[in-house]
């Protein structure tokens, strides 16, 4: 989807509306009811006062398809008593005899209509609908079977094909008895196949509670004393691998065991199957309980460090990072992943509140692969969101050709997955972010005329967007931003680095904490980007963690540069310049180029270690007690887990951003930008110390600084009053102080 191509009414033009009718029906009064009800209850009302007018489906989106599935599966579960089913049917139809219908979409809406056309009436709980017909709709289920978004789907499967079997006995011209064993067959494959080569023990453990669903959903004419006592032997090993998973729920598995054990004492089933089943549910329950008291701890977490950031501070912020760090390990499991991802956005919104804009963007970028890589598409819709925090770490640092290529991302996972059309009034991401970009176009060709041509472009490129929504904001822009003075304040106060710093052939990426000024510096190539950017990433993490916990490192308050190259090896290779107006080293970082993940702890060692002896060397502690104090901090903060999310930053930079469209810009080719008198308008939120040490002792100082004085006069008592007649001798002095030079400092450089 190109954002050119793409229509502002492309969603209108996607469905066709039956005439309107005034008339109070059926329909209105349930919808009356529902906005009564729960915020669910609310929602539902809004998606089916939208859709009920709609008679034809004309192309595939995704947004709207999963729309379409929430509320179809919220009527299927919630509201059976009502004739909305129908609705939904015709839809789900539509999308299934869809051309445009991608495969795994196509599997899910059969299977929702499916469920959606056996949903029993209230009253009768006969089926409300016939699944006559529906054999091609099976065989084409099961045939593409291959097709899904992650391994846990195979659930869905187990589940649509015991239907199948039931309903072939009602039913026998539905599948054939081969058909039933030959998807059997399949699906008891791939599990057995994950079962024997498991990535990890998250996967190994929810391959042996999808074999025991298997068994125990498989054949109907199994007893279902047997079909207990089967499953149980693949759910029986799994308590014991529980220890060592990191996102595997038992949640979801006690709930359904529990319902089969209430099936169980409800139709008086052998006594070994239930007694089997209640030592099972024996060793889960403390797992389970865990699992949903650490939800509760999270939502808890959150909402404190909703009130911490409702104050604004630096104390009060790095106390809302801790809070929402804690809530994203609780909520690391199968069974709160849009909860993660939402907290992940959250933790990226603070540390860009900070002018950690590096580390505000791997929290983006983060979101963005977990929403990927999850499959569950109730987190596609996130997607937009993490792409808006990631064009705004970049907005803020001045990488402004990098914003505008987050920009695009952001607006294809905008119009994709998002139901609803842009809304500049309605939607907060999409002003901000088209606001931000807008000042990007307008004031980027006055700050830097020879990126006219690109930005006109970008203009071009972004086609509907521009002519709606940035043409306006552009004219009101641009009267301010052509006062030179106005322009310079607005950029201060927006940025924390000078605008365009992405173009040349090389980069700087420039922040201020605790007293520093650093800068990094790279070759602005692909690879290097990805290199330096996660070094600062992980640096900005733990500048803040000494930020809250109060440790003073005692690090010299001067100007540090960095420059980093490309390594061939995992050996710390750290160089220092002599300099006296600013401390530089040169250190150079490997690719991380191997898909193993076995490999990232290895590589964060590194980086945690290059990062501990950059601010050893600048550090006035002796050797011991830094160390002491920074292996202390990284153990208590356990910044292990806050530095690393899903994935190693490099690997989450290169799933967002394509090397092909990055070299597109060509922003290498570009001078880039110098504004010599551009000052950053320093955050209130600026992490320093301001406090005296505790290793301060004025007394003893005062008594260095006297003994100085007497130690140092002896050595040019003669010479000085010589000196004191010499005018110019008299005017280097005076220039001195004015410089902020202390009498007993420069006594001791004569």
């Amino acid at each position: 989807l190109c954002c050119s191509t793409a229509s502002p009414n492309s969603f209108s033009n996607s469905r066709k509306k039956k005439p309107e009718n005034k008339a109070l029906s059926k329909d209105l009064l349930d919808i009356l009811l529902l906005n009564m009800g729960s915020e669910e209850d609310r929602w539902y009302a809004h998606i089916f006062e939208k859709w009920q007018s709609v008679s034809e489906i004309k192309q595939f989106h995704i947004g709207e398809f999963y729309e379409i599935v929430a509320a179809a599966r919220h009527c299927r579960w919630e509201l059976s008593a009502t004739d909305h089913d129908q609705l939904w049917l015709n839809l789900l139809q539509q999308y299934i005899e869809l051309e445009e219908t991608i495969v795994i979409c196509h599997r899910k809406a059969i299977y929702e209509y499916i469920f959606l056309l056996l949903s029993p009436d209230p009253l009768t709980l006969a089926p409300k609908n016939s699944i006559a017909g529906t054999k091609d709709l099976f065989n084409y289920y099961f045939e593409s079977i291959e097709h899904r978004n992650t391994f846990s789907d195979i659930e869905n499967d187990i589940i649509l094909l015991e239907i199948a079997a039931t309903q072939t006995i009602i039913n026998p011209d539905l599948l054939t008895l081969d058909d039933l064993n030959k998807y059997r067959q399949v699906i008891h494959d791939l599990i057995e196949a994950k079962i024997q080569t498991p990535r990890n023990i998250d996967e190994l453990a929810l391959a042996y509670q999808l074999m025991g669903h298997f068994y125990f959903h498989g054949d109907p004419a199994i007893p279902l004393k047997d079909k207990t006592l089967k499953a149980l032997e693949y759910y029986s090993k799994i308590p014991e691998l529980l220890n060592q998973t990191q996102t595997y729920s038992i949640s979801s598995l006690d709930g359904q065991t529990n319902k089969i054990l209430d099936l169980l004492i409800k139709t008086d089933a052998d006594i070994e199957a239930t007694v089997a089943l209640e030592e099972f549910l024996g060793t889960t329950e403390e797992y389970a309980s865990k699992t949903g008291q650490g939800r509760k701890s999270a939502k808890g977490l959150v909402q404190r460090s909703a009130s911490y950031i409702s104050k604004p501070s630096v104390r009060n912020y790095l106390a809302a990072l801790t809070n929402l760090h804690k809530a994203k390990d609780y909520c690391n499991n199968d069974d709160s992943r849009t909860e993660f991802i939402v907290i992940l956005l959250n933790i990226s919104k603070v540390y860009s509140g900070l002018g950690m804009n590096l580390a505000s963007k791997y929290f983006g970028l983060s979101a963005v692969y977990t929403a990927e890589h999850l499959g569950d598409h109730s987190t596609y819709k996130l997607i937009s969101d993490a792409c808006a925090e990631i064009f705004h770490a970049d907005f803020q640092q001045g990488a402004w050709i990098g914003a505008i290529d987050d920009f695009h991302m952001y607006m294809i996972s905008r119009m994709e997955f998002q139901a609803d059309p842009p809304d500049l009034e309605l939607d907060k991401a999409f002003r901000e972010v088209i606001l931000d970009l807008s000042f990007i176009l307008t004031a980027g060709e006055i700050i830097h005329p020879e990126m006219k041509p690109f930005l006109e472009f970008q203009k071009q490129k972004t086609g509907w967007i521009y002519e709606n929504y940035i043409e306006e904001v552009d004219k009101g822009f641009r009267s301010v931003v052509e006062n030179e003075e106005k322009l310079k304040k607005i950029l201060q106060k927006k940025l924390s680095a000078v605008p365009f710093s992405d173009l040349g052939q090389n980069r700087k990426i420039t922040f201020d904490s605790l007293g520093i000024s650093w800068k990094i510096c790279f070759a602005n190539t692909y690879n290097d980007n990805a290199i330096s950017e996660e070094f600062v990433a992980l640096l900005q993490i733990i500048l803040c963690e000494i930020g809250l916990t109060g440790a003073d490192l005692h690090l010299i308050e001067m100007p540090l540069t960095i420059n980093i190259g490309q390594a061939d090896s995992y050996i710390i290779n750290l160089s220092q310049h002599p300099s006296h107006e600013e401390t530089i080293f040169n250190l150079q970082i490997p690719i991380l180029a191997k898909t193993d993940p076995a490999v990232i702890p290895a590589h964060y060692g590194f980086l945690n270690t290059a990062i501990r002896t950059v601010l050893s060397n600048i550090s006035l502690l002796p050797c011991n007690e830094f160390y002491d104090t920074f292996d202390s901090l990284f153990e208590k903060q356990a910044l292990a887990s806050k530095s690393l999310v899903k994935n190693a930053y490099q690997r989450v930079y290169y799933n967002f951003v394509d090397q092909e469209q990055f070299n597109m810009s060509r922003r290498s080719d570009f001078n880039g930008v110098t504004i010599s008198d551009f000052v950053t308008a320093v955050s209130g939120l600026y992490i320093k110390f301001d406090d005296l040490s505790p290793k301060y002792s004025q007394s003893q100082a005062l008594e260095c600084i006297t003994n100085r004085y007497k130690n140092t006069i002896k050595k040019f008592s003669v010479s000085m009053e010589e000196w004191k007649k010499d005018p110019q001798f008299i005017g280097l002095i005076k220039s001195l102080r004015e410089s902020g030079w202390l009498d007993w400092q420069i006594m001791l450089a004569l």
